[in-house]
């Protein structure tokens, strides 16, 4: 019988070049969208896999909004992560994700409003 295994993600540690710390709610009521209620839970090394910026232009305002994929080394700690901040740029957190199960990367999609930063 054949097992089933998720896709090997390759992903060359070398390419983890970029600062990033990983921020969740201070407290459990705190309004999590301001930087002073966020508290940093760890600074990582991180690579960039994806990044793309859109802009929406409906009811006469404009959309501005990046999306950006990290990789990180899998971390077991990370629960409750809501924004991910980068070189100055805040970016709230859509997804995280193992991307082939086996406990060696995390992908942190996030997304932010450009000229935003937290």
């Amino acid at each position: 019988m054949t097992e089933t295994n998720a896709a090997s993600f390759a992903f060359d540690p070398s390419a983890l070049r970029h600062r990033i710390s990983l921020k969740k709610p201070a407290a459990p009521d705190a309004d999590w969208l301001t930087p002073e209620s966020l508290e940093t839970v760890a600074t990582v090394w991180a690579g960039i896999l994806t990044s793309q910026a859109r802009q929406n232009i409906a009811a006469d305002q404009a959309d501005n909004a990046e999306e950006i994929s990290f990789v990180i080394r899998y971390r077991s700690d990370v629960t409750g992560i809501t924004h991910v901040e980068e070189d100055g740029h805040g970016y709230a957190l859509q997804s995280m994700h193992d991307p082939d199960h086996r406990k060696s990367w995390l992908i942190l999609k996030g997304k932010s409003e450009i000229g935003h930063g937290l």
